[in-house]
């Protein structure tokens, strides 16, 4: 048991666990599409929301524009844990789908930050 915890602790605070391959954007957009396009569109740009005042989810093509950070471990946490503006993920997804969403959010970032993006 001990060592399902630490594997799971690892899985948090580490930095991304999984290779930026073609296969792992895949899955990770095949997630994405799945639990996130509520929110943003299949190319990581916000949806407007139907209800009047309500805010408007985070461009994930614009990640400098991010309040809650840009590396894997802020990614990480803002997934899992959420925000005053997004739900956690928490309880919806494993881990390492969250790590897979983030490969493919990735993928939709500008050329130059996804070379330069900070890994934890």
């Amino acid at each position: 048991m001990l060592w399902l915890g630490l594997a799971a602790w690892l899985l948090q605070t580490a930095a991304n666990p999984f290779p930026e391959t073609s296969a792992s954007i895949e899955a990770g957009r095949r997630i994405y599409v799945a639990q996130c396009t509520q929110c943003h569109d299949a190319k990581g740009k916000p949806v407007v929301p139907a209800e009047p005042g309500a805010t408007k989810p985070a461009d994930l093509t614009r990640p400098k524009d991010w309040v809650h950070g840009m590396s894997a471990a802020a990614m990480f946490e803002t997934l899992r844990e959420g925000t005053e503006e997004m739900a956690g993920f928490k309880g919806k997804l494993r881990d390492e789908e969250i790590w897979r969403v983030i490969i493919f959010v990735r993928s939709l970032w500008p050329e130059d930050l996804r070379r330069s993006a900070p890994q934890d």
